[in-house]
């Protein structure tokens, strides 16, 4: 039950630590702005920040505009700031969420080196983190999860700090409001991981400390101006969206992702977070037996790397038990699933018994890393389509930049394709209304049908009809019909 001892000259850790982020900041940042926003979440985000900059001011965020309560207002703020300092691209937009996954490579080294008291155990758990493919592209999109990760590995990095500098306890609150002012209720993530880390660390003592309750304090006040703007504006109307259907009923009921279950986030990670995954589960049979055995010697040989998986499993038991269930709300879980497999690379390196089961070690560690990172690229930069999610937004973009040239007043209407946001975006302001069935229209209009329907398009429509996009997914038509 030996822990980690033997270790890396501090010089060549902190070059190790740089290159590794240096790896990490080339995948999150190198053509960002490769592909168009995607539906759902990119594009409406997207819309929101042109809306804030057309309006020259950022609350209260609108979308078509009309006022929008769903989601806080942090992540909306960088973006509206980085869009004004680079201009509105795709790019600027995604900018934020890919500072953030780099922050929180940072923060994940000095969390894996504050549990491990190990460099080398740290330098891998970030190094495993950058070859982790479902990471990497959650850090290219517009979207809140890498912002959470921050804050909550910046929380959890305060409340180790604490015990050496009480000062630090302060950004506990602090952390926590600024995980509300990007994801609301989110911020339940903080609680097991501070949970866990009290209990199995047995640090009890910040909680008679000064600094911990005045940083709860302050992040109670962090949240006071925006959420007291928003009920002198709108009242019950904004809480009614922004707790009751947006954050509680994600957690009661399946708001999207219907068929998505907790065998399915099992599949997908498999599939996205290869190999890391695997190995995790490899790691936890192989150490069932000794951990029953001798569990004292076990849980005080590996007790920070212990306490990190069992951060990773109770944040993917809380969105596991949530009914509304997405793939990419399991981002925040894998900082801690990187510590405790760089832990373990760290130890089948350092126990060694001989020179050959050391480079054994070495070559093993090498050939996983080389796997993540392929993963990395083939799963952050979209080389892998194999659901059309980023041919049929790059046919959305171009037939939304075709829309933006059909005057505003024109309705436009969408049968059978369900997808419509990032259309909406590259179309600057055109309202795209989904019909459930063909139903006639009278008078001018524009319809969005996929390509695959084009033959049957007299059926549906009676009228003159123009083609105004034909791609091999979807077609643009000008109809004028005389029916009502």
């Amino acid at each position: 039950m030996q822990s980690l001892s033997a270790d890396i000259p501090v010089r060549f850790a902190r070059l190790v630590l740089f290159a590794s982020i240096g790896l990490g900041a080339f995948l999150m940042l190198f053509r960002l702005e490769a592909f168009p926003l995607r539906d759902y979440d990119e594009a409406t985000y997207g819309s929101i920040v042109r809306e804030s900059l057309e309006r020259q001011e950022l609350t209260p965020l609108t979308l078509r505009g009309k006022p929008w309560f769903l989601k806080p207002p942090l992540y909306f703020s960088v973006a509206y700031e980085s869009a004004k300092l680079f201009g509105f691209s795709e790019w600027s937009l995604r900018l934020p969420s890919a500072l953030f996954g780099i922050f929180s490579l940072l923060l994940t080294y000095l969390i894996a080196l504050s549990l491990t008291k190990h460099r080398l155990a740290s330098v891998l758990a970030v190094l495993v983190l950058v070859c982790n493919g479902a990471f990497i592209e959650a850090a290219r999109q517009v979207r809140f999860e890498t912002a959470l990760v921050f804050f909550l590995l910046l929380g959890v990095y305060s409340f180790l700090r604490g015990r050496e500098r009480p000062i630090f306890l302060f950004c506990i609150g602090l952390s926590g409001g600024a995980i509300i002012l990007t994801k609301s209720l989110a911020v339940i993530l903080l609680f097991p991981a501070i949970g866990i880390l009290t209990l199995l660390l047995w640090r009890f003592s910040y909680l008679k400390r000064m600094w911990f309750w005045l940083g709860l304090i302050g992040g109670f006040l962090i949240l006071v101006p925006w959420h007291l703007f928003m009920h002198r504006a709108f009242g019950g109307d904004f809480w009614n969206t922004y707790i009751m259907d947006e954050a509680l009923h994600r957690v009661t009921s399946t708001i999207i992702g219907k068929g998505v279950t907790t065998f399915t986030y099992l599949k997908h990670l498999l599939r996205f977070a290869e190999p890391w995954f695997l190995f995790a589960i490899a790691l936890v049979l192989y150490n069932i037996k000794p951990f029953w055995q001798r569990p004292r010697e076990f849980f005080s040989a590996h007790r920070g790397a212990f306490a990190s998986l069992c951060i990773a499993s109770a944040i993917f038991l809380l969105f596991a038990l949530a009914q509304t269930k997405l793939f990419y709300y399991l981002v925040p879980l894998y900082p801690f699933l990187a510590i405790t497999i760089g832990y373990t690379l760290a130890l089948l390196i350092t126990q060694a018994k001989s020179a050959l089961e050391r480079n054994a070690g070495l070559f093993g560690t090498m050939i996983l890393l080389c796997i993540g990172l392929a993963s990395s690229v083939y799963f952050g930069f979209h080389i892998d389509d194999s659901l059309g999610v980023n041919r049929v937004a790059q046919e959305e973009q171009a037939l939304g930049l075709v829309l933006a040239l059909v005057p505003r007043d024109t309705p436009v209407y969408a049968y059978n394709h369900l997808y419509w946001e990032t259309i909406e975006f590259y179309s600057y302001g055109h309202k795209v209304e989904v019909l459930p069935k063909p139903e006639e229209r009278a008078g001018a209009y524009t319809l969005i049908l996929p390509s695959a329907f084009q033959a049957s398009i007299p059926g549906l429509v009676t009228g003159e009809l123009k083609v105004l996009y034909q791609g091999p997914e979807l077609s643009l038509f000008e109809v004028a019909s005389p029916h009502r």
